[in-house]
């Protein structure tokens, strides 16, 4: 027996919102709607007004998957982020509405983030996805929102998105078998570690390779030439020659006054005048006992023979 169950799929839509944390204003960049209408095979569900954590790492991880076979990087479960995405889904149940729009204000979530949670995020986007379908499981609820998403160009973008570091989903069951999905993306402030400029390694100086000392040549000593030694001439010493030498004695004369006899008289350098220091002449005194003759040979012949 076949059942039919007529399933109304509340829209999909996604929205993105770049923006600098300190400028206060959210920017809608794309809102997309889609119409489900699915007929999905009966199985087990989890319970009416529960989150399911297990819907919620299901889908995140189906969402890298795919972000991967793309060469994008996965992205991290923010549990702060999770807090809002929850409240998100279970405020629409509850309120019975479907928006990016808060219902009742003229805010969407980014403006919450900011002023009543305090989460600073440099670029945000949100999906959310509805469907009603009784009995489904957490696995066939999940994998065929998933599918919704992706089938859809502005949810695929969100999910494909290169400036997301993290995500977090809100997985919701309200009454009537309504399931409601909110995957909030954002690049959190200081989630992007910037890399660290690697510092330059400094270039060792080279130092200069001594160079082998020459082998000093040897000095050729010079071979001594003999100095010749002067030859010495002996000079001879003159022959004295004898010259016979002829007295003539004066004739005398007798009326001369005899000498005086001599006066000591005292030099410079305190001695008497016949002190005369080794090596000058002497005067010798002639004896007055001596005959006139006799004085005068002696005097000849001390001066002749150096007496």
């Amino acid at each position: 027996m076949t059942r039919t169950f007529d399933l109304l799929a509340r829209m999909l839509a996604p929205v993105t919102d770049p923006r600098r944390f300190t400028a206060g204003v959210a920017l809608v960049f794309a809102v997309t709607a889609v119409g489900l209408l699915a007929v999905p095979p009966a199985a087990l569900a989890w319970d009416i007004g529960e989150y399911s954590s297990s819907s919620e790492s299901q889908l995140i991880s189906m969402q890298n998957q795919a972000r991967a076979s793309a060469g994008k990087k996965a992205l991290k479960l923010d549990t702060a982020l999770r807090k809002v995405a929850r409240w998100r889904s279970k405020d629409m149940i509850d309120r019975d509405y479907f928006s990016h729009t808060i219902k009742g204000t003229d805010h969407n979530v980014f403006w919450y983030l900011q002023h009543e949670y305090g989460y600073c995020f440099k670029l945000a986007g949100e999906n959310i996805g509805t469907v009603t379908w009784p009995g489904a499981s957490v696995e066939d609820a999940t994998s065929w929102v998933f599918n919704a998403f992706m089938d859809s160009s502005g949810h695929r973008a969100n999910i494909m998105g290169k400036a997301w570091d993290v995500v977090a989903v809100g997985a919701y069951k309200g009454s009537g078998d309504t399931f409601m999905w909110t995957v909030l993306f954002a690049d959190r402030c200081g989630s992007s570690t910037p890399a660290a400029t690697p510092r330059p390694t400094p270039k060792p100086t080279a130092k200069p390779k001594p160079k082998p000392a020459a082998t000093p040549r040897p000095t050729p000593r010079p071979t001594p030439r003999p100095t010749p030694r002067p030859t010495t001439t002996a000079t001879p010493e003159p022959t004295p020659t004898w010259t016979p030498f002829v007295f003539v004695p004066p004739t005398p004369d007798l009326t001369a006054t005899p000498a005086d006899p001599p006066v000591t008289t005292t030099e410079p350098g305190g001695g008497p005048a016949g002190a005369v220091p080794p090596g000058q002449l002497r005067v010798i005194d002639v004896p007055s006992e001596l005959g006139l003759v006799d004085s005068i040979l002696e005097s000849v012949a001390a001066r002749f023979f150096g007496q």
